[in-house]
């Protein structure tokens, strides 16, 4: 930019960085994961294995709420670099823990490539995960082992985006940083929730997985 209109600052001087809370994202599929498990009982955290900002505080968030919330849970962590491999490395992981009876997967389709390893070996034990795509939703849906995901909102980040550019270029204080809130994905609220992430009704196979549920989903 070459000049700045008369009393607007310069761009530096009221940058937003808008993104999801990743964090929150992790407590949410720690607290619904937690009301699955027994006493005492051991979860593992499927994690990517990166050093990736989003991932780092997705399972910092399920490893601290479990810490304050329910210290009784005891967490085992197997890490993958190559998301292709997830389902060779979780299937391995389950075989060689058969304490595990519950687990999060670091986003939707590494849950989904665990799942299918679950399935292989007839293990049948409740996982929960971070963002929502149809197929996690069908999932859901279905009432199995994928109980909840704790979902970002893509769209209203975009809105809380165009805010934030809007209200800087009036000179309105603008804050450093904004997080766009979680939203708690369950069987019960999938359909809603679907239509609150993607501001579209539910696609078909998505509703027929709902009805066909037992129980349904609402």
């Amino acid at each position: 930019m070459d000049s700045i209109p008369t009393g607007l600052k310069h761009p530096e001087e009221y940058a937003t960085m808008v993104s999801a809370d990743s964090q929150g994202n992790g407590q949410i599929a720690a607290q619904i994961l937690a009301s699955c498990m027994p006493q005492g009982g051991t979860i593992g955290l499927v994690n990517f294995g990166v050093d990736y900002f989003s991932t780092n505080e997705r399972t910092k968030g399920v490893r601290e709420w479990m810490k304050a919330n329910r210290p009784d849970i005891k967490m085992k962590q197997v890490d993958f670099t190559d998301p292709p491999k997830v389902s060779q490395i979780a299937g391995d992981f389950l075989t060689g823990n058969p304490d595990v009876k519950g687990l999060y997967a670091v986003w939707d389709q590494p849950a989904l490539d665990t799942l299918s390893s679950m399935r292989a070996q007839g293990i049948d034990i409740p996982m929960t995960t971070v963002d929502l795509g149809l197929q996690s939703a069908i999932e859901i849906a279905k009432g199995g082992p994928l109980k909840a995901t704790g979902s970002q909102r893509p769209y209203d980040q975009g809105v809380a985006e165009a805010m934030a550019m809007m209200n800087a270029l009036l000179g309105k204080e603008t804050p450093g940083w904004v997080g766009v809130q979680s939203l708690p994905v369950t069987q019960s609220n999938v359909l809603e929730s679907y239509k609150a992430v993607f501001k579209k009704d539910p696609p078909a196979e998505l509703t027929d997985a709902c009805n066909k549920a037992k129980p349904a989903c609402n």
